[in-house]
This record gives C-alpha cells, structure tokens and sequence, in this order.
C-alpha cells in the first residue's frame, strides 16, 4: 500500500511539474491580437518500471479519446469554445493561458471519417476562429460476443462496436486469419496451435481488448464431442450430443430433453479415477434453455441453483473455490432441470479453464 501510494503521489507529481512547465513561459510573446494554432501534443508520462517516469510530449496529428493534449498557439487566451469533428470539448479555463492549452479528449467525440471535418477549430469571446487539421482515432473496440469454444479451421463471428482498421485478432499469442471486417463484426478462422485456454486478443488503432471470458479449455468434457475418458447416464428425457439446431460454437451441442415432471438431468462421469482438478480455476460452460425455468449444476456432489435464461446463449465460468467450496477430484458432473417442466436445455463449451 505505501508502495502505491508512493507512486501514486509521484505521478501526480510529475503531471503538475510538466503543467507548470508549459505555463511557465506562456506570455513571453506579447499579444498583438492574432489568433493561431501552431501545435499540438500529447503529454504525459511512461513508467517502463516501477517509480521510473519517463516525460512523454510529442507532437501529433491524432488524438484518442482519455489523453491529455497540449494546445500551443497565439492568442488563446479567450478561448470561449473548442471542437474536435465540430464536438464540443470541455476545458478548464484555469488550464488556459495565451500559448498554451492543456485539456483532456473527451470520450464522445467523433472518431474521424470521410464524413467528419477532421479539424480542431478554436473560438474566442471576440469572435475569432482558428482552424488545425487534427483527426481523431477511434476508442479501443468492444467485444460483446466471440467464440469459447471450436476446433481449428471453424469460422466464427466477434461482434462489438468499434471495429475500425483491425490490426490484428490474436487467440492468446497466436493470430487468427481475418476474412472479414465491418463496424460491427469480425469473422476469422480459430487458428491451429491453441493448446489449454486463452483470452482473444482485438487490435485497432483505438488500443487493444482483451475478451471477458475465456476460449478453450485446460481440460475439455465436451468442445463438439464427448471426452472419451467421460462415460453419460442421464435421465428424465432424450439426450442427443451432437445436434445442431442451436449451436453456440463449432458443429455440434447436447440437446437434452426434460419430460414435464421428471426433473431430468445430463449427467456423465469420469472413467476410472476421479478427475484432480487442483490445477484448475473454474468451470466454464454455455447453456441455451427453451424455456424459463431452474437447474441445479452439480460437481462431485457440491451444487448450485442458477436461473434458465430462455432463447438466448449464457455463458459461464464458476469458480471452483468459491461456487463450488473446492469440490476436490470430481468424478459426477450434472446439470439437472430443477423447475418440473418440459424444458429443453442446450450444452456446450463445457470443460475446465
């Protein structure tokens, strides 16, 4: 805690010691009434290691939006108004002065596009403008949903916002080939060469998103097929492990069928000896109900009561120690209909991570 503390005071340090530079040479050039922007920078600091600040104030051309900039110049002293894309950007008038404007980019502002103006215009209280070609780049993307699961050479779809001159799509360290790309969307191939699980990786000039929730598996029970080492007793209703009608990821999803009034269950187990799970984190799985309604998930007789979502993909990672108090070397996996009605489930990306 001191540690952070220390940092923390000596980067607030350095940002008022960099503001009290640009300020400290404002009005050497006496104000003959002109009105220009000469430049514009963005500044700050880099810490390379911990309690290493390295100054940053470089001249750009493009601005991303939670930077803090620096606008020099002639006359901006009444500054009364400032657009980036003709949007309006707050400033603290206390951080003007004649040569020197310090302000944050707003998040907001237009990204630039064909359509935009690509400007940074000034207005001051008497009626002047000044124009400076500036474009904005995008915000980092968004990633709402992806593939958790699929073997290699599957197409699948990333869809967000943001999307804007994709850089790259990584699957941990390893890139994915990109077939397309709108605002919206992004299909690729789930490369070759995954081995355990994986966060994917979004690369845009905005910056670089990582994923929520976690592709693969560090051990699979179900990824399109059933781990051979896993043996299925289930009951209550028809089960077929490889339909596709509702598929989250890849080819194939376990479909179980619930009879009214059976509180029927999809249930497999380990061959042999139980399955030692001390190397695993959490259990993931995706489950796709008919109907609103209750199921019990039950791991090495532990449970838990989860709430069916009805015409949609949910997507889960439980914890192993704290949703399922270390349920130690399972052998039983369950996922059990716990509502009494004739609810059909759907299975898939269903292993530990």
């Amino acid at each position: 805690m001191k540690k952070f503390k220390f940092y923390t005071m000596m980067r607030a340090v350095f940002i008022i010691s960099a503001f009290a530079l640009f300020f400290s040479c404002s009005d050497d050039d006496a104000n003959d009434g002109t009105l220009a922007i000469e430049s514009v920078s963005k500044t700050g600091y880099n810490e390379p290691s911990p309690g290493v600040f390295i100054p940053v104030d470089s001249l750009v051309t493009t601005g991303f939006s939670g930077n803090v900039y620096v606008i020099r110049g002639k006359g901006l002293s009444k500054t009364r108004a400032i657009y980036f894309n003709d949007f309006s950007a707050y400033f603290n008038p206390t951080m003007v002065t004649d040569n020197n404007i310090v302000l944050t980019l707003p998040v907001g502002v237009p990204y630039s596009t064909d359509l935009t103006s690509n400007k940074l215009r000034i207005v001051t209280t008497d009626g002047k403008e000044a124009l400076y070609d500036f474009t904005i780049g995008p915000p980092p993307p968004s990633l709402l949903k992806y593939p958790l699961g699929g073997p290699a050479g599957t197409v699948a779809t990333i869809t967000g916002t943001d999307f804007v001159d994709v850089i790259s799509v990584k699957f941990g360290e390893i890139p994915a080939e990109i077939l397309s790309t709108t605002a919206t969307t992004i299909v690729i191939k789930i490369p070759a060469g995954i081995t355990g699980a994986c966060k994917i990786f979004v690369e845009t000039p905005g910056g670089i998103t990582q994923s929520a929730l976690t592709f693969g598996f560090n051990y699979m029970i179900y990824d399109d097929s059933r781990n051979g080492d896993w043996w299925e007793g289930s009951w209550g209703g028809n089960v077929n492990q490889q339909q596709t009608e509702i598929v989250r990821d890849g080819v194939y999803t376990i479909k179980k069928e619930n009879s009214a009034g059976s509180y029927g269950g999809f249930q497999i187990g380990k061959n042999g000896d139980p399955l030692d799970i001390s190397g695993y984190t959490k259990l993931k799985v995706s489950l796709f109900a008919t109907m609103a309604g209750k199921a019990k998930i039950v791991l090495s007789g532990k449970s838990i009561s989860i709430n069916l979502v009805p015409g949609e993909w949910t997507d889960y990672e439980f914890s192993l120690q704290t949703d399922f108090e270390n349920p130690g070397s399972p052998g039983i996996f369950l996922i059990q209909e716990d509502s009494g009605i004739a609810n059909t489930i759907y299975i898939d990306n269903l292993g530990f991570i």
